[in-house]
């Protein structure tokens, strides 16, 4: 699935006005005049034993504009320990939205973890933290000989709103990765209720990628378990889920549209019908809106929006 980069947020609020609506639209414009700097560092790896570099290629985005950044000529690199201390910096120069450097890992490196960040002077000048973080390991030959040996998996169950509702259907986003920080693909993954019951099954890619859907009923608990390709299973429980709330889906089933779906359970309905709540489909400086007005009964609603 290829679709350009969407931020979607939605407002819940039956007592705002028109007016204070129209001032949101005219406020969001005026913040993104300036334009912002977006860091990202492409490293060669994640983990490192002592004697190595960490090499990296930094890349500077003009966020507005969604291209390289033609101005920007520092960016600031640092290493510091779990305990937030920094242990080292570097001055990296930028030419056209593009800069190199790297950071050797010596024997004054004492813990097995670190974090680089990546940020300008410039950044510093709005409220949002857009900061580029990783997180890397420093591990010794002995452990590296342990850690090619034994097989573990990085298994993350991401709710696509950021939550789950119970009473209606919830999407969930599935990553899987190795100790190598690779993507694992599995025979399958299967969904069971708290009875041992299966009522999902679906599968992921090369990647590690996948998603699956499900009705999340009331005081249920359910867990899902990965079947990897040497016949190893492995089970994750899935977090509980919130009385209230509304769902928010997106899928772009074919290359003209998106199809965006909003759905509640009847509890939340009761609190919301009749009332007219905004859906901004957001990227930097434009935008575009939709407005929906709960009814009674019906928990599902969908746009379509051009590509």
């Amino acid at each position: 699935m290829r679709i350009k980069k969407l931020l979607l947020f939605i407002f819940i609020s039956s007592t705002i006005s028109s007016q204070e609506i129209q001032n949101i639209d005219k406020k969001y414009l005026n913040y993104f005049k300036l334009t912002r700097e977006i860091p990202f560092l492409h490293l060669n790896k994640t983990s490192f034993m002592k004697g190595e570099e960490v090499w990296f290629k930094a890349y500077i985005l003009e966020q507005n504009k969604r291209k390289l950044h033609p101005t920007t000529s520092n960016l600031y690199v640092s290493i510091y320990n779990k305990d937030g201390r920094l242990k080292d910096r570097k001055l990296i120069y930028i030419k056209d939205g593009i800069g190199k450097g790297n950071i050797k890992i010596d024997s004054t490196f004492k813990s097995n973890i670190y974090y680089l960040k990546a940020h300008s002077k410039w950044m510093g000048n709005f409220v949002e933290k857009q900061e580029y973080f990783q997180k890397i390991k420093i591990i010794s030959a002995s452990e590296q000989e342990v850690i090619e040996k034994k097989r573990e998996y990085d298994i993350q169950l991401l709710p696509e709103s950021g939550t789950l509702i119970t009473n209606t259907i919830n999407t969930i986003g599935v990553l899987i990765k190795d100790n190598k920080n690779k993507g694992v693909e599995i025979v399958k993954g299967e969904v069971f209720n708290s009875e041992g019951k299966k009522i999902k099954e679906f599968f992921n890619n090369e990647f590690g990628l996948g998603k699956f859907s499900f009705l999340f009923k009331e005081k249920e608990q359910y867990k899902v378990i990965f079947t990897f390709l040497d016949d190893e299973k492995v089970e994750k429980k899935i977090e509980n889920a919130s009385r209230l709330g509304v769902n928010l889906s997106v899928s772009n089933p074919n290359t003209s549209y998106v199809n965006i779906k909003v759905s509640l359970n009847s509890e939340t309905l009761s609190l919301l019908k009749g009332k007219q709540h905004h859906i901004y489909i957001h990227n930097t400086n434009s935008f575009l809106k939709r407005t929906i007005t709960f009814k009674e009964e019906k928990q599902v609603y969908e746009l379509l929006i051009k590509n």
